[in-house]
């Protein structure tokens, strides 16, 4: 997460940090597409393997 959302970015307050962080969590957990799991995002993972 460090490398990918903090560098070169300047959060100008403690509410505009928490916000990205909760959008960066929504897309890595929701929408991130991984081929280890076979090109599915994890949640789409989670649905088909159940």
């Amino acid at each position: 997460m460090k490398q990918e959302m903090y560098y070169g970015e300047d959060f100008k307050s403690y509410d505009h940090l928490r916000n990205e962080i909760k959008k960066y969590i929504k897309w890595h957990n929701e929408d991130r597409i991984k081929t280890k799991l076979n090109g599915t995002s994890p949640a789409m993972y989670r649905l088909h393997s159940a």
